[in-house]
């Protein structure tokens, strides 16, 4: 996907790098080139149901912090994947397993949550150890997450850094982690921000991004935690139920 570069931009993502992770209000993204992040997708697969994931940018309507229609690449991940409010089992070899953004791809809408509310907003948090606010939004969310998952969100939480910053995560910093926050939805490593590291830069986690399920698009990506992590996936909800996705049947 391409943004457009600026010196404002630049100057801002240059402050997030010295001033490290942040609690404040979520900044923007920084600039990306047509095959970076978010970008064309070469290698489609499928759905649980058989559709293939967006190859090309598919929307019309301009989505937050992006040009209209940029798709979230099919990242691929290794963790536990589980269903939201089931706290994973740790150390749990036989859980660890190959997670993908196709997993969650649901322009059909048929993936539903008790209630028989559809997901229409998968959101997404990057987190590192050694990051404080990290460790209070992942805390926030776990207890929020009986509320947050009736209103139609899933979650994914991937750890970048072990408990020193620029040490990319292994299986036991994902294990700890899931084992301190009691983590109640799935979890995965992305050691070093090998996927997400075209995004923003490691020194500015937490990074929260939020993807409509429907086409993959993404509707916010910034670095720093939301203060009020409800008021802002309600927002994304709301904003999927007023705004269709280009081929959406929902």
């Amino acid at each position: 996907m391409m943004f457009r570069r600026s010196s404002i931009a630049i100057a801002a993502v240059s402050l997030f790098a010295v001033i490290g992770c942040s609690s404040s209000d979520p900044a923007p993204i920084k600039g990306q080139g047509e095959e970076g992040p978010g970008g064309t997708n070469p290698a489609a697969e499928t759905n649980s149901y058989g559709v293939a994931y967006p190859t090309q940018n598919l929307g019309i309507i301009a989505r937050s912090g992006s040009k209209a229609g940029n798709i979230m690449k099919n990242f691929k991940f290794r963790g536990y994947p589980t269903k939201p409010g089931e706290v994973i089992p740790v150390p749990n070899s036989e859980g660890l397993k190959d997670v993908k953004l196709a997993d969650y791809f649901d322009p059909e809408l048929r993936n539903k949550n008790a209630a028989g509310e559809p997901y229409r907003v998968l959101h997404i948090t990057v987190s590192s150890v050694w990051c404080t606010p990290c460790q209070e939004e992942a805390k926030e969310i776990v207890a929020k997450m009986s509320d947050l998952d009736a209103k139609g969100v899933l979650f994914l939480t991937a750890i970048a850094d072990g408990p020193i910053q620029g040490r990319g995560a292994e299986l036991l910093d994902l294990d700890g982690w899931v084992r301190k926050h009691k983590a109640n939805y799935t979890h995965v490593l992305d050691p070093s921000l090998k996927n997400f590291g075209g995004f923003f830069d490691a020194a500015a986690v937490p990074f929260n991004a939020d993807i409509d399920l429907r086409s993959m698009e993404i509707l916010y990506a910034g670095t720093g935690a939301p203060p009020d992590m409800t008021e802002h996936v309600e927002k994304w909800i709301r904003w999927t139920k007023q705004n269709p996705a280009q081929g959406a049947s929902q």
